[in-house]
């Protein structure tokens, strides 16, 4: 792992009606209601990894919004996107084995053009670590508990996402 990477975090958003489940059977969040949700994934390969939202390397030269479209459509299988909007630009610092690297993180914000599935699996073609397809297990989950829930730091913009999305309720 590279001690320094620009990485992009990308936050898809989408709008669920009617029956909105939590990420355990049968966890009816209301009936009738509305509320939006975050897409996470957890990799079923590797049980030890935390909680993510999809994101990844930008390529040497590439435009950090090229990038996360890239990444969506390599993470997840999605490729309807209505909107790509930058929220802000974050350090992550951390130790890997051993040695301190920082990663500046473009999180985006995303929404999409067609409904999604509400839960999906997908295989990773490209592991910026060289690995081989990597499974992941894709779902949707409400702002608080992802902020509670997600590893990695990723984390750290949900509050301005929540911020984002109350503001365009508002309008």
């Amino acid at each position: 792992m590279p001690q320094f990477a620009t990485k992009v975090v990308l936050y898809v958003t989408h709008r669920f009606f009617g029956r909105i489940f939590g990420t355990n059977p049968g966890s009816i969040l209301a009936e009738n209601a509305a509320a939006d949700r975050v897409l996470v994934f957890l990799e079923p390969d590797y049980p030890h990894i935390k909680l993510q939202v999809p994101g990844g390397t930008v390529d040497v030269g590439e435009d950090v919004a090229v990038a996360a479209r890239r990444e969506l459509a390599e993470e997840t299988g999605l490729d309807a996107i209505a909107s790509v909007t930058l929220l802000g630009v974050r350090d992550y610092v951390f130790i890997y084995k051993g040695v301190t690297c920082r990663h500046a993180r473009h999180h985006f914000h995303v929404t999409l053009a067609a409904d999604p599935p509400a839960r999906w699996r997908h295989w990773e073609q490209h592991s910026s670590l060289g690995l081989g397809p990597i499974q992941f297990d894709l779902f949707w989950m409400d702002l608080q508990q992802a902020e509670r829930e997600l590893g990695f730091g990723f984390q750290m913009m949900l509050p301005d996402l929540a911020a984002r999305l109350a503001e365009r309720r508002e309008v």
